[in-house]
């Protein structure tokens, strides 16, 4: 064979170590709810969980493009202080 194959155990670990991560990354996330402002989560919300880009949710907001990138980079230095 060309490479490595993992044993059983460390797939296993390897799997509990990603769900963990998940985790804790799913957590901060939902802590940072309550330090973003309400127009910060919109913006949030809109761009990952919608997948929508800059443009389309300046559109649908009826804001400027520079409106949504400052929202957003408050944002993203907000949760990156958690």
């Amino acid at each position: 064979m060309c490479g490595e194959m993992k044993t059983r155990e460390e797939e296993e670990r390897d799997n509990r170590e990603y769900a963990s991560n998940i985790s804790e990354a799913f957590i901060k996330g939902r802590r940072s709810i309550k330090r973003l402002t309400a127009r910060e989560n919109e913006i949030v919300d809109c761009i990952i969980d919608l997948g929508m880009d800059f443009d389309h949710a300046a559109e649908n907001f009826g804001i400027n493009k520079k409106t949504i990138y400052y929202h957003w980079e408050n944002a993203i230095e907000k949760v990156a202080n958690l």
